[in-house]
């Protein structure tokens, strides 16, 4: 955002931020020309391009008496803010241990939830939800605050400061890793703006994904 703010200062630009819901309803009435997503499926409402991939990984409170059998999972913060995990060195960890635990969720409709559940169940229990909250941001200071476990994007870390409140793990689930799309209503015009964007941030705009 900051480059193509630097390259085009006569552009107006303005972000916003929502469920999924609230977002898609916002592309579709076109008061959101580019929509930064993971989770609306292809189909005669949008077209889709890929821009990049994420990983989820575990923000565990430090308090919490389980960190101590799980040392040798623990990533420091640079690590996990920054992807260094994503090599064989760091190895996942086993998310049974968690299974007496405490969870914060984001809200049902939100692709995390449905994933945060799944990684849950693929290793053999039901997650015990405390709360489910509408933003990820708000998730990660619940989480700091000892209140429960949460399921972050490891780019969030890029967006707060280290802190010892929190340790951080790797899921080995291949839900933890999911695509990011960059998304517009199909048919509508696309302005200059937009397909500058769109190639600044390497996308082709005369190839969406089918």
């Amino acid at each position: 955002m900051k480059r193509f703010k630097n390259k085009y200062p006569g552009v107006s630009v303005e972000i916003h931020e929502g469920n999924i819901r609230e977002l898609r309803a916002g592309l579709l009435d076109d008061s959101i020309d580019l929509l930064l997503e993971t989770a609306i499926p292809a189909g005669d409402e949008v077209e889709r391009y890929l821009y990049d991939y994420e990983q989820i990984i575990l923000a565990v409170p430090a308090e919490f008496e389980v960190n101590k059998k799980l040392r040798s999972f623990q990533m420091a913060f640079a690590q996990a803010r920054d992807g260094a995990f994503r090599g064989k060195d760091v190895q996942p960890v086993p998310m049974q241990a968690f299974r007496d635990c405490p969870f914060i969720f984001l809200k049902e409709e939100n692709d995390i939830c449905m994933r945060s559940r799944g990684i849950c169940r693929n290793a053999g229990f039901e997650p015990k939800v405390e709360l489910f909250l509408d933003q990820i941001m708000t998730s990660f200071y619940v989480a700091k605050s000892g209140s429960g476990i949460a399921f972050i994007r490891n780019s969030l870390l890029s967006l707060v400061s280290d802190t010892d409140a929190l340790i951080y793990y790797k899921i080995g689930d291949p839900l933890a890793r999911r695509e990011i799309f960059m998304t517009r209503k199909k048919g509508r015009y696309m302005t200059k703006a937009m397909e500058a964007f769109l190639r600044l941030c390497h996308i082709r705009p005369e190839k969406p994904i089918e």
